[in-house]
């Protein structure tokens, strides 16, 4: 009797943390937001930038920049299997970890996460499966073992939220909330799967975002963009692009060569950053890289980007799109290249004090703006 309520509470856990919420779910008609005549007018928007050059020195050669967090008080930078802090004038702090084989050291970094709730940064080493923990001072406390690995994660009040990687098409959930010990919470049935011929793995830029209290988490070739409540931890469809003729076939991704040559036939959602006001929306349509914004709300707009390099910060003549939203803060990074490309058109005052003290070596220039409503 004992088993089988046991087995019983464990089919009613599972019945519950597979839920997924989807009444009501808003619709963004891709056609319509294409055949957009509207061009977002930034000088208009209340775009607010602020450019933080970060301090370069032998601790902190910043190169290709994969991440950047925002907390209270630190500009946290992943490059180059290195993890930096600055803080918001661009000065270094400190590193966090080290390469090697020892205690509190990482092989190889697969993501990185900030519960700042807990004061934690967690390290993923795909090399080892391992999670590192360690606080915003840079001492380690603890490695957490997780085998298969996963794809991307956050961290959030005590939790993990984990996308596994999809590597066979065969993963059976999207989303799985753990503890930091591997003990499962919460658990969501994957959508996109198929038989791969090819063990290929489709890269994406990022699938969580953190808004305010909850988390948005987009999944890739799936239309549908979620929801992740944390108090109740409900998985809810925030809503979706329908791409009608266009939607991308799950069965492309069985074979590579397939998806090579019948991909350019369709479209799917390449990344979103959003805002309370607006979404950022970079999608691939018919083999084309197209960018536009989407107005929020009842009398929502779409607009066209100016360029296809993203939105044109016309003091700057430099092209900023949003990569990242922390703090409700919109973050992207400009390397000490692009600048000095455009030096003699740059006409913001402290932009141009930036460049003159820059080299082709100098450290990135991280960029944070914010949008009026």
């Amino acid at each position: 009797m004992k088993r089988l309520i046991c087995c019983l509470f464990f089919i009613l856990l599972t019945m519950a943390c597979q839920k997924e919420m989807s009444s009501g779910v808003d619709s963004y008609d891709v056609d319509a937001i294409r055949n957009s005549n509207k061009v977002f007018n930034v000088e208009d928007s209340g775009l607010k930038v602020s450019y933080i050059p970060l301090e370069m020195s032998d601790s902190s050669l910043v190169g290709d920049i994969e991440k950047i967090l925002l907390t209270k008080d630190y500009i946290i930078v992943r490059s180059n299997e290195l993890i930096f802090l600055f803080d918001y004038t661009g000065k270094f702090i400190r590193r966090i970890g080290t390469q090697g084989d020892g205690p509190g050291q990482y092989k190889s970094i697969w993501d990185v996460s900030v519960d700042e709730s807990e004061q934690r940064l967690f390290l993923a080493d795909y090399s080892t499966s391992k999670v590192l923990e360690y606080d915003l001072e840079g001492r380690y406390f603890n490695d957490y073992s997780y085998k298969p690995f996963w794809w991307t994660f956050e961290a959030i009040d005590g939790l993990f939220l984990i996308n596994p990687m999809n590597l066979f098409g065969n993963e059976a959930y999207k989303i799985k909330l753990t503890t930091y010990t591997g003990d499962s919470i919460a658990y969501f049935k994957n959508d996109i799967l198929y038989t791969s011929q090819d063990n290929l793995l489709y890269p994406t830029v990022k699938c969580f975002q953190r808004y305010h209290k909850e988390i948005i988490f987009r999944q890739q070739f799936n239309d549908s963009i979620y929801t992740f409540v944390s108090h109740t931890k409900d998985l809810v469809i925030r809503y979706y692009f329908d791409f009608g003729d266009a939607h991308f076939p799950i069965e492309l991704l069985e074979n590579a060569e397939n998806f090579r040559t019948q991909s350019v036939n369709y479209g799917f959602v390449e990344d979103i950053t959003e805002t309370d006001d607006y979404i950022f929306l970079h999608i691939t349509y018919k083999g084309k890289n197209e960018k536009y914004i989407l107005r929020k709300g009842s009398d929502g707009s779409f607009y066209k980007v100016e360029k296809d390099t993203g939105v044109l910060i016309k003091t700057a003549d430099l092209y900023f799109w949003p990569k990242w939203y922390n703090n409700e803060r919109l973050v992207n990074y400009f390397s000490a290249s692009e600048i000095l490309s455009k030096r003699d058109k740059i006409t913001d005052d402290n932009l141009i004090e930036i460049a003159s003290s820059m080299s082709d070596e100098s450290n990135p220039v991280v960029v944070i703006a914010t949008l009026d409503k």
